[in-house]
């Protein structure tokens, strides 16, 4: 979603009256920057995030419309890139993933354990756990 925030701010960027147009350092960062991360190339993520961040700090000098602009799309390129310097090693390449066939996702895992939750504490119909139900068997040890 910040990758969203991201396109709309280079976006207003582009509409704005006076924008002296670098239209290759803009061409659609936020699709690469998506690519980018889908495919676990965070290294390349992270070094397209900093030029868009350095080419729109070179804005400052012109006039002032473009030079707002210019410092919203810095404002928000800066927390994606904060995000992507601190967690370098844990992103997932979910590309990667998707070729071999592996969830990507583990939403069905999580509504089923939130349906047994929902049930047993109280949402909807209540149930109870029992206490022979909330001990683990002890063939199971």
């Amino acid at each position: 979603m910040r990758i969203q925030h991201i396109e709309n701010a280079v976006d207003g960027l582009f509409q704005t009256q006076g924008f002296p147009g670098m239209p290759e350092l803009f061409k659609k960062p936020e699709e690469t920057l998506r690519w980018c991360l889908w495919h676990g190339k965070v290294m390349e993520a992270g070094t397209r995030l900093k030029i868009l961040l350095i080419d729109a700090g070179r804005f400052a000098q012109t006039d002032a419309e473009v030079c707002a602009a210019a410092s919203r799309v810095k404002a928000r390129c800066q927390e994606p890139n904060t995000y992507l310097e601190n967690n370098f090693d844990a992103l997932t390449d979910y590309g990667w993933r998707y070729r071999l066939g592996f969830p990507i996702s583990s939403s069905r895992a999580e509504g089923c354990v939130d349906g047994i939750g929902n049930t047993r504490l109280g949402k909807r119909r209540r149930m109870k756990w029992s206490p022979k139900g909330s001990l683990m068997p002890e063939s199971a040890e």
